[in-house]
């Protein structure tokens, strides 16, 4: 909290965080191989990365700014990935249909 400028509390509260205004993506990982998909490395935003072990226990989190992050990017490759959404009408059939 400290490295984002924030007052550090006594206690935490569970909450989904939206920090707005902060310009930054935040990235949950549990590998150190941090994918960012479907855009390049922007110099001027920040990075969030939170590394979570295998059991799913917050272990680091480090802010730093795409200017860094982008030194260790050594394939220079856009990575895209590709999802798709399946509406339950395709099919002919609605939700709730016994079949």
């Amino acid at each position: 909290m400290r490295n984002l400028g924030l007052p550090v509390p006594k206690t935490f509260q569970k909450t989904q965080p939206r920090f707005f205004g902060q310009l930054f993506d935040t990235y949950i990982q549990k590998s150190n191989n941090l994918q960012i998909w479907n855009e390049d490395i922007s110099l001027s935003r920040r990075y969030a990365i939170i590394q979570v072990s295998t059991d799913d226990i917050v272990q680091k989190v480090r802010v730093v700014t795409g200017e860094l992050l982008s030194t260790f990017d050594k394939t220079g490759t856009f990575t895209q990935k590709y999802q798709a959404r399946l509406s339950p009408g395709d099919f002919g059939f609605r939700i709730g249909d016994a079949k």
